[in-house]
């Protein structure tokens, strides 16, 4: 239960940090466009969401 608890944690913070330390600062100076980062955020939801199938096969074993 724990390790579950940790491993949803260090999923949201990753996400969170892609989204606050690259997004947003390369959007808001104008180095992405509108496109390229909903790319990268759907991007880094797919990965994401890869990292919790993978490690919810590996606790369930």
């Amino acid at each position: 239960m724990l390790g579950r608890v940790v491993s949803t944690g260090l999923l949201l913070a990753f996400s969170l940090s892609i989204i606050g330390v690259l997004i947003i600062p390369l959007d808001a100076t104008g180095v992405l466009g509108l496109v390229t980062v909903v790319f990268v955020h759907e991007l880094d939801e797919v990965l994401v969401i890869a990292n919790a199938i993978r490690a919810a096969r590996t606790t369930a074993q």
